[in-house]
């Protein structure tokens, strides 16, 4: 029996087959890692939507009565003179 052991770690095969078991393992975890801060990004890009809108929907509420959004695009868009 122990003669069966001992042939089977000389077998190529063998060794091929453990490499692989070995990085497709690695591979699995770094999947799933890059996946779970996939999740956290995708987290908070909608976060940073909603900021934009309720932002949006601010500005248009207070240019409804003034120029304030007018104002702001030149502000924004104006180049800086120092």
């Amino acid at each position: 029996m122990k003669k069966k052991i001992l042939a089977l770690f000389k077998q190529p095969l063998f060794w091929t087959q453990l490499l692989s078991i070995v990085v497709i393992m690695f591979l699995l975890k770094g999947s799933l890692s890059v996946s779970s801060e996939n999740l956290k990004l995708q987290e908070t890009i909608d976060k940073n939507r909603e900021l934009n809108q309720k932002a949006f929907t601010y500005v248009r509420q207070l240019n409804a009565d003034t120029n304030f959004y007018d104002m702001l695009i030149d502000f924004t868009t104006a180049s800086d003179k120092a």
